[in-house]
């Protein structure tokens, strides 16, 4: 059972509290019967029921679980003939299952890991856990003055006055990825507090602020473009000056920055493998889903091997949900012509600025 909790930990176990007093100064856990008393938590969830419908069609990921043997045909299979091994027990490595069936008493399924690299291999080789987060960004036409902020945690307190050690003053919690609108801002004990509404009170290092930049040089005042803040783990799209949309992405982690700058895409896919390695692990994803190289191998694209966002997962790209990397897709330019799983921007069509900043 997990605690609820002020953004500064799950308060489970004796042993969570007094590493995280350590770390974090205090942590409040919620006794029961804790709430002050009934109102209506000024907050409204940004997820979507189904982040799978926001995937390219024909998606079907699995885990690699161990290495196993590819066979080219269903008849390889009786004949013990394999032209390849696929597979780490210390990497991460995904495929695209198109089909399966059975081959005597076992199960093997015809997955792809590459571009034109497909193969048959046993079923009870794949963990069929892909991680599809509900997050969805929220449209900023009529933000006018409003400060709006997301939360990235699994819960967080939402209190009469921003006072974390009183706990007659709890009023109930909000979810991740709900956005609140901010009225005030208090600092207390070292900390700013967000008043996001008459007597509702919560600690600001727990949710992230949409705060949209200024255009930067050399981009047009009609021009579109995307600035993601590697401090604030935030994209924000903007068409000219008007910031139209805003989200919680995940860039690179310490030792894997993502580059900053400003930059054009190269190339949009949608859809395409990814391989490296990053902190002592190769990885190896097929098929990330709308994806737009911006420089060299770095890139914004869908993610669905995490549900972090508003923190720094990535090896270096700019890691976005489902729902997000179909917007962005279907938002950017250039568009993808019917029929195409990848355009080139040209010198007439030079694609959507990605401004990275901190």
């Amino acid at each position: 059972m997990e605690g609820t909790f002020d953004g500064l930990g799950p308060a489970t176990s004796l042993t969570g509290i007094l590493v995280r007093l350590l770390l974090l100064g205090t942590v409040i856990m919620t006794p029961p019967g804790a709430f002050a008393r009934e109102v209506a938590i000024s907050a409204h969830p940004s997820r979507v029921r189904d982040p799978a419908a926001y995937l390219p069609a024909g998606m079907n990921y699995a885990r690699v679980t161990r290495s196993v043997p590819v066979h080219a045909e269903l008849t390889d299979i009786a004949a013990n003939r394999a032209f390849t091994k696929h597979g780490d027990d210390e990497a991460r490595i995904w495929v695209n299952v198109l089909r399966t069936t059975t081959v005597g008493e076992n199960r093997y399924s015809f997955v792809r890991w590459d571009w034109g690299k497909e193969g048959w291999i046993p079923t009870n080789a794949l963990s069929f856990t892909p991680t599809f987060s509900p997050l969805r960004g929220v449209e900023l036409e009529q933000l006018g003055d409003r400060r709006l902020a997301m939360v990235f945690i699994e819960q967080l307190h939402v209190r009469a006055a921003p006072d974390p050690f009183d706990h007659s003053n709890i009023l109930g919690t909000i979810r991740k990825y709900d956005v609140v609108t901010i009225h005030d801002t208090r600092r207390v004990g070292g900390a700013d507090w967000f008043m996001i509404a008459p007597e509702q009170w919560i600690h600001g290092g727990y949710v992230r602020v949409f705060s949209p930049g200024r255009r930067p040089e050399g981009v047009g005042p009609d021009e579109k473009w995307i600035e993601v803040n590697v401090t604030k783990q935030t994209a924000i799209a903007h068409e000219g000056d008007t910031p139209v949309y805003a989200t919680l992405v995940s860039t690179g982690r310490p030792g894997r920055e993502t580059i900053t700058g400003l930059f054009r895409p190269w190339g949009m896919f949608r859809s395409a493998p990814m391989r490296g390695a990053a902190f002592g692990l190769s990885y190896d994803f097929a098929d990330v889903p709308w994806i737009a190289y911006f420089h060299g191998s770095f890139g914004w694209h869908g993610t669905y091997w995490h549900d972090k966002f508003g923190t720094a997962q990535s090896a270096g790209c700019v890691n976005m949900s489902p729902f997000d990397a179909n917007w962005f897709f279907e938002w950017a330019d250039p568009d993808l012509p019917a029929g195409r799983d990848e355009i080139r921007p040209t010198a007439d069509s030079p694609g959507t600025w990605v401004y990275v900043r901190r």
